[in-house]
C-alpha cells in the first residue's frame, strides 16, 4: 500500500511508529479507528493540509507500526502517542480522531473544544449515540451527513474537511462540558494539560 505524504518512523518504548506528514503550520494529528491505518485519511490530508501539518500515525499493532506485547487498550494507545509527541516535540496540536482513535484523543486531553462529524446511516455506531453525547454535555457540536456511513473521511471527504476546517479555525468555540458528569470533564492522562493549546488552558 502506497503510504501517504512523507514517510517517518520513530521508536516510542521499543515500538517502531510509522507516520506520514503533509505541509507545514500548527499540527493536526489524525488517528485511525481499529484495524485501520493512516490511509483512511488519504482523501481529505491534501485538503487539510493547505491549513494545517497533518500528521498522521500508524496506532502501534496497524498499518506499517510496529507490534508490541501490550494490552491494546485505549489507555496504552493514548500513552503511546502522547509519549510519540514528546519524541517529536510536539507541544500543542488539534487532534481528530475516526471512531477508536476518538477514544484515544479523549483520553489524551482534559475536555477542549469537540466536534462530532457522523454519517447518518452509519451500521456500526448509530448516529442516535452523537444525538445522546450533545444532549448530556455542552459546548460539543454535532455535524451530520445524510445518507452517509461509518467512513465521513472517504465518502464526502471535500465536505468532511470544509466542515472540519471551519471548526479547527473557529475562534469562537468553547471547550467541551458535561455538567451531569464531573467526574468525565475532570478525568485526563498525565499527559493532558502539556498537550493542551494554550487557549484551552485558558478556558479550563
Amino acid at each position: 500500500m502506497e503510504r501517504i505524504g512523507t514517510a517517518h518512523e520513530t521508536i516510542v518504548d521499543d515500538v517502531s511508529i510509522a507516520w506520514g506528514e503533509m505541509d507545514s503550520g500548527y499540527p493536526l494529528l489524525l488517528l485511525h479507528g481499529l484495524y485501520d491505518s493512516h490511509r483512511t485519511w488519504r482523501r481529505v490530508a491534501p485538503l487539510l493540509a493547505e491549513h494545517f501539518r497533518v500528521q498522521m500515525p500508524d496506532l502501534p499493532g496497524h498499518g506499517y507500526s510496529g507490534r508490541s506485547g501490550a494490552c491494546y487498550t485505549l489507555e496504552w494507545h493514548s500513552a503511546m502517542v502522547a509519549t510519540w509527541m514528546d519524541t517529536l516535540g510536539i507541544e500543542c496540536a488539534h487532534v481528530c480522531g475516526h471512531s477508536y482513535g476518538g477514544g484515544v484523543a479523549q483520553r489524551m486531553f482534559l475536555m477542549p473544544a469537540i466536534a462530532l462529524f457522523w454519517g447518518s446511516k452509519d451500521p456500526f455506531i448509530p448516529i442516535r449515540h452523537g444525538r445522546k453525547t450533545v444532549a448530556h454535555s455542552e459546548g460539543i457540536t454535532l455535524t451530520t451527513y445524510p445518507n452517509c456511513g461509518y467512513y465521513a473521511q472517504l465518502e464526502v471527504p471535500d465536505q468532511f474537511a470544509s466542515d472540519l476546517i471551519a471548526f479547527l479555525l473557529d475562534p469562537q468555540r468553547r471547550s467541551a462540558r458535561f455538567p451531569k458528569s464531573p467526574s468525565i470533564s475532570r478525568r485526563a492522562t498525565r499527559f493532558g494539560k502539556k498537550h493542551l493549546s494554550e487557549e484551552h488552558r485558558r478556558q479550563l
